[in-house]
Order: structure tokens, then sequence, then C-alpha cells
């Protein structure tokens, strides 16, 4: 019950976080999810839930982005959401290997942020169970990705692998997104001017 609940309070977070890229801001539909997550959870708004937690996650760091925990964007979201995320952050160097490595330990985060899975590690590892299908919970939750879904037929289309479901989420660039990359300046250079 508790891998679920983690699951399910996962899986809410990543479709708030695709409501806000996708259409700026969830509200969450429906309470089959929110019972199944248990009293904690709270199914409109902020906080995500009322004790806080922590979750772990595994992502790829690109060399422009700051460390994580210290990306504003993700200190407020925890303090809004009362969910803590534990960074593992591996630099795109290597990222694949690394990535590889971790699935076939089995010991699996409680989410992967930003790994680009290629689709056939979809597919195999989402049939043996070790991503959780979205199917439902995007349409319990996912209000604005569902709109978003519509309106985009080509992108719900290639969301869905051959056994029908979901198992991850699609991405879209924005400027908003780029709040975790710093820039780099030649400071003697920029004197020099």
């Amino acid at each position: 019950m508790k891998n679920f609940y983690k699951a399910g309070i996962t899986v809410l977070i990543l479709i708030f976080t695709a409501g806000v890229v996708f259409g700026g801001g969830a509200q969450a539909a429906g309470s089959a999810s929110a019972a199944a997550a248990g009293s904690n959870f709270n199914p409109t708004g902020y906080p995500i839930v009322n004790e806080k937690i922590t979750l772990t996650a595994f992502g790829n760091q690109n060399v422009t982005h700051k460390d994580w925990n210290e990306v504003y964007c993700f200190t407020e979201y925890e303090k809004k959401s009362n969910i803590h995320i534990d960074w593992t952050q591996a630099p795109n160097q290597g990222f694949p290997e690394r990535r590889n490595v971790l699935l076939a330990s089995g010991d699996y985060p409680d989410f992967f942020y930003r790994c680009n899975f290629p689709i056939s590690d979809l597919i195999n590892y989402g049939s043996k169970g070790a991503f959780v299908p979205l199917n439902n919970l995007i349409d319990q939750n996912g209000v604005n990705l569902k709109e978003r879904m519509k309106e985009l037929p080509d992108m719900a289309s290639s969301m869905k692998m051959p056994d029908g479901n979901i198992y991850s989420l699609p991405a879209k660039g924005s400027v908003e997104q780029s709040a975790a990359q710093y820039n780099w300046i030649n400071s003697r250079w920029l004197k020099n001017l």
C-alpha cells in the first residue's frame, strides 16, 4: 500500500507539473485517486499533501543546470506542495549508461525526471511493471494535459505504447524551463570590452 501511495502521489505531482507546462496550472478532478492516495493527499490546490513527505528522483542534469536542490522553482514547489524531492542527478556525459544500470538494478526511484527513455525501454519496463501506467491518473487528474491531448492528437497518440498504456509524460520546452540553467561568461574578456 505504501508503494502505491508513493506512486500515486508521484504521478499526481508529474501531472500537476505537466499541467503547469501545458496549461498554466492544473486542477485535480476525481476522488478515486485521492482516496487511493490516502487522507494525506489534497485533490485540489496546495499543499498537495498535508504532512510533508520525501520522494526520490533520478534525472539527467545538463551541465548548464544548477544543483536541483538550489533551483528556485523546485524549492518553491517544495514549500507549496509539502513534498521534498531527494534528487539523484546524473550528468549528460554517460547518462544513458547510468540510466540503464539503474533500470537493470531494479532499485528504482519514486520517479524519473528528464531521462529521455527510448520507446523500447518504456515498452519493456512498462510491461514488466517497473513504470506505472498513467492512463487512469491522467483521466482523473490531468485536466490541462487532457485538453492539450485533444488539441494535439499526434502528441496524444505518440504517448501511448503498443499495450495502450502511457508510461511517460511529454515535455515541451519553454523559456520558463530555462530557470534551472545559468550562463557563463569570460569576465576577463568582458572587462576588456
